[in-house]
């Protein structure tokens, strides 16, 4: 895989129209609140032809999710997971080979598809969506800068950097 993009969508407008109060939710509500979808697209030589990721979950919970996946990884597990809140859905092992830095993703649930990538391509690709996707919750919700299950969460690490 030469390229990975990662995205969101989250309805904005349902969030707002439920006035939470964003600066006093524990992490587990601040999950449950920011609920949408992540693409992940792997595109490879020929652009015509792409794998695609689609975790329809919590936004906050995945980007908790893979920052545990790059932490293991990084800290030399070679085989880890990652799963939805509702323990069904969205299900996925990684096995990574450091000889050839291949990461093997594969969904465990329906076994529907099996994604072979670049572990320092998808890495970068994760941190860049990470950081933007965290800016822009900030920048839509100031709130979020107050609130300590957000910032030891998402800001107080070293992948926000």
């Amino acid at each position: 895989m030469n390229t990975i993009i990662f995205d969101y969508k989250i309805d904005f407008t349902e969030i707002n129209s439920y006035n939470y109060d964003l600066d006093m939710l524990d992490i587990f509500q601040l999950k449950n609140v920011f609920k949408g979808h992540i693409f992940i697209c792997f595109y490879v030589d020929d652009k015509r032809k792409r794998n695609f990721i689609l975790l329809d979950t919590g936004i906050l919970d995945y980007i908790n999710q893979f920052d545990k996946l790059i932490t293991y990884i990084d800290k030399g597990n070679k085989e880890t997971f990652t799963v939805s809140s509702d323990y069904y859905s969205n299900s996925m092992n990684y096995i990574y080979n450091l000889e050839n830095d291949i990461l093997e993703i594969y969904e465990t649930n329906s076994a529907i598809f099996n994604i072979n990538c670049k572990y320092e391509v998808f890495k970068k690709a994760y941190k860049k969506f990470r950081k933007n996707t965290i800016n822009e919750l900030l920048f839509l919700y100031p709130k979020l800068q107050q609130n300590s299950a957000f910032n030891e969460y998402f800001c107080n690490n070293n992948f926000i950097k």
